[in-house]
Order: structure tokens, then sequence, then C-alpha cells
């Protein structure tokens, strides 16, 4: 959607992949973004390893940004029926960054329509803002 949106954006280069095939040196980032793509992952390891990736390539006083939902209350009935999301307990995203310093961690129920079906639902989503020492 972003790249049909942004097509005649120059300075965008816009690539898809694999979360979990994505391999990048240490310390290489200022900052990761993860938002919506971990509850999409298949378990509750997959998430804690690609955290804990996401981790290794933030580069000393960088830091990660996640969003996910949560296992605290989720109404999927604006999603396809073959939508299963993994949902971790807030309290397991905040253990993946009990080393760093956390700046926000919230546990939030918002309100949700997809424009492409008009339904209205809700997520319980975990938002983390943590810096690597």
């Amino acid at each position: 959607k972003a790249k049909n949106l942004w097509k005649d954006v120059k300075c965008i280069t816009w690539e898809n992949h694999d979360l979990t095939k994505l391999d990048f040196h240490p310390s290489t980032f200022d900052i990761i973004i993860s938002t919506g793509s971990l509850h999409c992952l298949s378990n509750e390891s997959e998430i804690t390893e690609m955290i804990q990736k996401f981790k290794i390539w933030t580069k000393p006083g960088g830091v990660n940004i996640v969003s996910s939902f949560n296992s605290r209350q989720q109404d999927l009935s604006g999603h396809n029926n073959s939508f299963s999301p993994c949902l971790l307990d807030h309290k397991a995203y905040e253990a993946c960054y009990g080393d760093w310093k956390l700046y926000e961690s919230s546990d939030t129920l918002l309100e949700d329509v997809h424009p492409d079906n008009n339904i209205d639902h809700m997520h319980s989503i975990t938002r983390i803002l943590a810096r690597k020492p």
C-alpha cells in the first residue's frame, strides 16, 4: 500500500524480504523500527530470536522501536480468517529488552478500522522504545 501511495518518491527503495531471513553485520543500524511484523511470526521463539537479532544489529546508543499485538485482548474480526497472530504477553516483550534502557513501554487497547473492509475492531498493542547501552 505504501509503495503505491509513494510511487513518485525517488529517495525510497522498496524491497520485500522474509524478516527471518535477513542478516546484517553487528552494530549496523542507529535505529530499528518493527511495527506490525513480530506478531506475524510463527511462534514465541521466532519472535524472541528476531528481537535478539534487532539488538545485535543496533549500534551502541541506538534504539529499537517495537509495536506488536500482544496476548491481552484481540478482536480479529477485521482480518482475514486465515490470520492467526502469535500473541506474546506484554511482559515477554519487556523481558527481551531487560538489559536495555526502556524509555517507553505500553500495553494499550487501540480501536482499528481497515480501509478495505470498514470493520471496526480492536487490538491490544505492545509498544516499546529502548536504547542499547
